[in-house]
């Protein structure tokens, strides 16, 4: 008696030898963002405004390097799409070609810059109502005495044309960008004049 279950244990537990993995390896997607990417020439220096310190980005808790997806109260991820990297670090870099790079506000450290800290609160194919992309960033500007300056969320949404995840990331770089060029907008027009010395 006690062959024949030893012999159906050892089949049983072989049997995942034969069969192959049929899942498919993920597939890995950037967003097409040209804060985050393109526009290598810096633009003008900007004297004018004090100093800035990008301090902190962070992000809800889901978001990671699964691709979100979403309708009206429900979030899933995919199991086979990612990002190649965590949505943070593009939002950190658009920020820091956008503001440095290409309106030329100049870095400060601590004691004499103005710091800027930014939560990254949805970076999500949207599926309902519409079908889009959807990069939302909470922005907190404050001197160096810690006096608030700004404190506000700026939301990009770009249509996403199709079902191909490709067409996804496209959207989402579109989404990403004008997000970061709003936000970045807002932090030039509420950074104080330079201290004069």
């Amino acid at each position: 008696m006690r062959r024949p279950a030893l012999a159906a244990v050892a089949v049983l537990s072989c049997a995942g030898c034969f069969v192959a993995n049929t899942s498919k390896p993920p597939r890995y997607f950037h967003p097409a963002s040209a804060a985050a990417w393109d526009g290598d020439r810096p633009g003008p220096a900007d004297p004018e405004h004090m100093p800035l310190r990008l301090r902190r980005f962070h992000a809800a808790p889901y978001l990671r390097e699964r691709i979100v997806w979403r309708s009206d109260v429900e979030y899933g991820f995919y199991e086979g799409r990612r990002w190649t990297e965590p949505p943070t670090a593009y939002v950190e870099r658009a920020f820091g070609r956008e503001l440095f790079l290409r309106r030329g506000l100049r870095h400060g450290d601590v004691g004499d810059a103005a710091t800027c800290d930014v939560e990254l609160l949805a970076f999500d194919e949207a599926l309902a109502p519409a079908h889009e992309a959807v990069v939302s960033v909470q922005v907190r500007l404050a001197t160096p005495d810690r006096r608030v300056l700004l404190e506000q969320v700026f939301t990009a949404r770009r249509p996403i044309a199709g079902a191909d995840p490709a067409a996804v990331a496209r959207a989402m770089g579109g989404a990403l960008d004008a997000a970061v060029a709003e936000a970045s907008g807002g932090i030039v027009a509420a950074l104080p004049g330079r201290p004069r010395r």
